[in-house]
């Protein structure tokens, strides 16, 4: 055998090294897919069931944000009702925006809108895919 023939048999890796070096390198990959899987299930279950189709809640005037989702994420109000939507999401930002009106960014605070015309108003926060309500303002 000749001098470099020994010394790459030396510093080649063994069969059963390689074997179990890819098998812990697709078992890390597999790990990492299986948490970006489960960390987007509930971005998921949003886009199935759409907060902004379901029945609105009639006589409030406040939505609040927890769990990146609007609370109650429809509303029923009168014509002139001044909507507030209050930023309480433990420090996550977000805003709101609707056709032709939207909020700052913000992590705390409120933000509000009055509502003059009867109608449908959808909004969103574009930080957050789902994240999605409506405002129906109803004559009485």
């Amino acid at each position: 055998m000749s001098h470099a023939t020994a010394r790459r048999e030396q510093t080649t890796p063994s069969t059963p090294h390689r074997r179990r070096r890819r098998r812990f390198i697709i078992g890390v990959i597999a790990v990492v897919i299986l948490l970006i899987a489960v960390a987007m299930i509930p971005m998921v279950l949003r886009l199935i069931d759409d907060p902004a189709a379901s029945d609105p809640v009639v006589g409030v005037d406040d939505v609040g944000m927890q769990g990146s989702a609007f609370q109650p994420p429809v509303i029923e109000v009168p014509p002139g009702t001044a909507v507030t939507w209050t930023f309480d999401d433990g420090g996550v930002e977000h805003n709101v925006v609707g056709d032709g009106w939207q909020s700052d960014v913000q992590a705390s605070g409120t933000y509000q809108r009055t509502f003059t015309q009867p109608g449908s108003y959808p909004y969103a926060c574009t930080l957050h895919v789902g994240m999605e309500g409506r405002v129906e303002v109803v004559d009485g």
